[in-house]
């Protein structure tokens, strides 16, 4: 069997041997003929053949009928490595020269000349404004203080003057301050004075010329006279004049709502303080008005005489100003005469006064004509003056809110009742915080005088009663047994024991004293957690079935059964 199978693949061998081996040497002539031999051998490694240059569309150059073919092809192509290689070649410079040509196209775009085309495409980028170089700053003006710069209108590089005008200026308040006849001293910028040469003087004649030639000095003058010579301003004499009329003006307010309010307190007339308040800024504002300054004699006259009549008890001239029967401006026209209203004038007639208050002198009165009255009704009538007033004794509790004070309105009654008891409480309370200070302070000073008083050492007589009568005690007791002696300090004897007492913590010699029958011991009671539902058993009684005792350290527990 092996003699046979390499008998077969030597005629395999010479078989392939003898068949052609086509030229595939890759030229621009032979191009498709190599493609087609390709085609023609069957592909294992890829599925699809590579098209014939022939058969393609819109193909003008080998460059493009190079690109056509994909990387896979060329690499598992069973074309010889040569052809492969060139191929690779070619399609990188391909992709070279595209490259290259994008660089070029933006480069075009980007140019000045592509820029005027594609204006309806982009709109124009705005120009940049450039900044004015700054100015070097080289001082201040000597005249008037502005800021003097290093341009071309400079008059010298050291100058203290910002310009020619300047200079005229400094003229004329030298000319101001200083006689014709004055020498003047000049000083730099530092303030340092300068001595001129030649023995140079300089007066008010010739000062323009001297600074236009040099402007770097300044002259050394007192421009305070200059400044006490010019008249003050009358801003501030006219501020303060509005002052002062105001706070006549605020004054003159406060002194007529004041002399309402205290009419009305007097009369016992319900008058709300707003309202009042309101009205005598009324009557102020209008008065000012009329008079047009409140420094005038009219002005200072009328509120005289207004005041007077309103504080008049026998004038009825306040009840008008209050129910608003005058208004503001008809009370600022009326004179002295007009505000007098007696009270027979004040006689009403349905609610409504028969004569005007606003008349001449009485005596024109009394010859005048009085027309006869209709007969009127017995039952009395009561104007709404009167209502307001509560001059009647009318009820005005539901009018409570309209009013500050009535003594008519049992609501304000009773308010004042509550104030006055509380007050009479708060004063009670006050006497007798102060009774109780008082005593406090007098307990203090006994206590000082006690503290300070020195103790009282007993006497001896006193101590041997005591001390007889303790050791009597100590001896009948059975708490100490009857074996101790006890020893008087006092006592000279010599045969008298020791003073030993249990209390200096000295060995008592006496036997313990044993406990009840059957009972715990102390310390066992002692020992017990109780609650408070559970009671601690008496000590006479035995202990209750489980309680458990607290042993001592070292030893085990006990339980009584």
């Amino acid at each position: 069997m092996q003699d046979e199978f390499e008998e077969q693949m030597e005629r395999d061998a010479v078989a392939i041997s003898e068949q052609s081996i086509p030229d595939t040497s890759f030229r621009s002539e032979n191009l498709n003929e190599s493609i087609e031999i390709d085609n023609q051998i069957p592909h294992t490694d890829f599925s699809e053949p590579v098209k014939d240059i022939s058969t393609a569309e819109n193909i003008n150059s080998e460059a493009a009928i190079l690109a056509t073919i994909s990387d896979y092809r060329i690499r598992f192509s069973p074309l010889p490595p040569s052809v492969l290689n060139e191929l690779k070649l070619q399609r990188k410079q391909a992709k070279k020269a595209k490259k290259h040509d994008r660089r070029e196209e933006y480069k075009e775009k980007r140019k000045p000349d592509n820029s005027k085309q594609s204006t309806d495409e982009s709109p124009p980028q705005p120009q940049l404004k450039l900044k004015k170089p700054r100015l070097q700053r080289l001082r201040a003006c000597a005249t008037c203080n502005n800021d003097i710069f290093m341009n071309s209108n400079l008059i010298h590089e050291r100058s203290v003057y910002c310009s020619i005008a300047c200079i005229k200026n400094m003229v004329l308040r030298c000319r101001k301050c200083c006689k014709p006849n004055d020498k003047i001293t000049f000083m730099d910028e530092s303030g340092t004075l300068i001595q001129l040469p030649n023995a140079q003087i300089i007066t008010t004649m010739n000062l323009e010329e001297f600074l236009t030639k040099e402007p770097y000095v300044k002259p050394f003058v007192d421009f305070a006279k200059l400044e006490e010579d010019e008249p003050k301003s009358k801003v501030f004499d006219s501020e303060k004049g509005l002052k002062k009329e105001d706070a006549i003006r605020a004054a003159v307010k406060q002194n007529i709502h004041d002399q309402l309010m205290k009419r009305a307190k007097k009369s016992k007339v319900g008058v709300s303080r707003k309202a009042t308040k309101e009205l005598s800024d009324q009557i102020e504002i209008e008065l000012y008005r009329v008079h047009k300054s409140a420094k005038a004699a009219k002005y200072k006259s009328w509120c005289a005489d207004f005041l007077f009549q309103v504080t008049d008890d026998n004038n009825m001239f306040f009840k008008n100003v209050v129910t608003n029967v005058y208004t503001a401006k008809k009370l600022v026209t009326l004179t002295k005469q007009e505000m007098i209203i007696n009270t027979e004038e004040s006689v009403k007639f349905n609610g409504t006064p028969i004569s005007s208050p606003i008349k001449g002198p009485t005596q024109n009165r009394v010859f005048a004509k009085v027309k006869p009255s209709p007969k009127l009704s017995s039952k009395p009538v009561v104007s709404a003056v009167d209502m307001i007033l509560g001059e009647e004794g009318a009820d005005t509790t539901l009018k409570h809110n309209s009013h500050e004070f009535d003594s008519n309105c049992q609501i304000c009654l009773r308010k004042v009742a509550e104030r006055k008891a509380q007050m009479e409480l708060i004063e009670k309370d006050r006497e007798e915080e102060i009774e109780d200070r008082k005593r406090r302070k007098e307990l203090g000073k006994n206590r000082k005088r006690e503290n300070k008083s020195p103790p009282s050492r007993p006497s001896r007589s006193r101590w041997e009663k005591t001390s007889s009568r303790r050791s009597l005690e100590r001896q009948s007791s059975p708490r100490y047994g009857g074996d101790y002696d006890f020893d008087d300090p006092f006592s000279n004897d010599q045969n008298s024991p020791r003073r030993d007492s249990p209390r200096r913590g000295s060995p008592r010699d006496s036997p313990r004293r044993r406990n009840r029958q059957g009972s715990p011991p102390r310390d066992f009671h002692r020992s017990q957690s109780f609650t408070t539902t559970s009671m601690p058993p008496r000590h006479d009684s035995p202990p209750p079935h489980g309680l458990i005792r607290t042993p001592p350290p070292g030893k085990s527990f006990t339980t009584f059964k």
